[in-house]
């Protein structure tokens, strides 16, 4: 299931005008999400179209990497409201593709939390369905989205009648012809010029600190809070393990501080506090609900908080994947199950599981793999 910015036919034509013939009919299913078998595929294949443009037309490179991010943005499914249709029922084409008594995704994202049509049976793109407020029931709705749409709040479809392709350069005329019924598709329109309002700059804080190699005191600046998108390189220093990393200047020691930061990633909507006792994370835990009352946009965040710099390393990563951390969270909980009863740990002792980065998972042992992901066991005493 994608959601996909109206843009994206403006870059599939920017590519067209590089790949095909003179004269040729455009190729519109390019860049078009449909049979993906998920979202890294996906992503793959804009950033190798990305890579290949990065040289001969950057501006089209540019374009890709945004509609890559956008892309990610529209796809955060704990934003997406649930409602269940109570309508007439249909059973085939041409007529709607729904099932009374069934849910569906209404997708939007927190930046832009506006009707953009209905996942259907088809399961492959938003289409449009006018929101009568007697075919559905909210069932959950993170951004009052569904809500808002069901009130009349809505740009949508008078009738329940399907729009055939008309157009044949259109995208209904390329879903007919690929086999996906010809159903009113909606891409839309994410800009990020806005992105950046509302997010905090990066900051550090001056800390005096004895160094345990030597005893000389010095002062060190610690990041207290990191804006990914301003600040690129600090992303790169938390992937490397650097971030919270100081070095006396008198005898050369190194090692790692454990302070608090706040982690902000506007790009894809991400608040992540990383804490360092009981009372700090309860504290954080009230002001990110009073937080979610602001409309703005680090009030709509999807927050977390983390209890070390492995668990914001690892949190900061699988966003700027478009991966679902809930998910992975899953994953983790059955990798610990695993551990306990085939790697001879007790149930008390403490276990973590947390995916490295690549170059991290060379030196990774003992470690099974979960979807995909090489995954680091990591218990205390009895397995390293």
């Amino acid at each position: 299931m994608f959601s996909y910015p109206a843009e994206l036919s403006a870059i599939e034509e920017m590519i067209s005008e590089h790949e095909d013939e003179p004269g040729a009919k455009s190729h519109v299913a390019r860049l078009m999400p449909y049979g993906k078998a998920g979202y890294a595929e996906y992503f793959d294949l804009l950033s190798a179209y990305e890579e290949k443009y990065r040289e001969t037309d950057p501006g089209l490179s540019r374009a890709i990497e945004w509609l890559i991010g956008a892309v990610k943005r529209m796809n955060a499914k704990e934003d997406w409201s649930i409602v269940r249709y109570v309508g007439a029922q249909y059973d085939g084409d041409p007529l709607p593709d729904l099932t009374k008594g069934r849910c569906y995704y209404w997708p939007c994202s927190r930046g832009n939390p506006v009707y953009e049509g209905v996942i259907d049976n088809e399961e492959f793109t938003s289409c449009l369905y006018p929101c009568d407020p007697d075919s559905w029931e909210v069932v959950l709705d993170p951004t009052g989205m569904a809500t808002r749409a069901l009130s009349g709040e809505a740009d949508t479809v008078p009738g329940w009648k399907v729009e055939l392709a008309d157009d044949p350069d259109s995208i209904d005329a390329w879903a007919a012809e690929t086999g996906v019924s010809a159903k009113r598709l909606l891409g839309t329109a994410v800009f990020d010029s806005d992105v950046d309002d509302g997010w905090s700059n990066s900051e550090t804080d001056p800390v005096d600190i004895p160094c345990p190699g030597c005893g000389h005191a010095f002062r060190h600046d610690v990041w207290t809070l990191v804006n990914a998108r301003q600040n690129p390189q600090l992303v790169e220093q938390l992937s490397a393990g650097k971030l919270f990393e100081f070095t006396c200047p008198e005898c050369g020691y190194t090692a790692s501080l454990v302070n608090p930061c706040l982690f902000l990633d506007p790009a894809h909507g991400v608040c992540i506090y990383l804490v360092i006792n009981d009372d700090m994370a309860q504290g954080v835990a009230g002001m990110f609900a009073d937080m979610d009352n602001d409309d703005t946009a680090i009030g709509r965040s999807r927050k977390r908080i983390v209890r070390n710099r492995h668990q914001l390393k690892e949190k900061a990563a699988l966003y700027a994947s478009g991966l679902d951390d809930r998910a992975i969270e899953v994953l983790k909980t059955g990798a610990v199950g695993l551990v306990r009863t085939q790697c001879s740990a007790d149930m008390d002792e403490m276990c973590e599981v947390y995916f490295p980065d690549s170059a991290y998972e060379k030196q990774a042992s003992p470690a099974i793999s979960v979807n995909g992901w090489a995954v680091e066991i990591n218990c205390e005493e009895k397995v390293n």
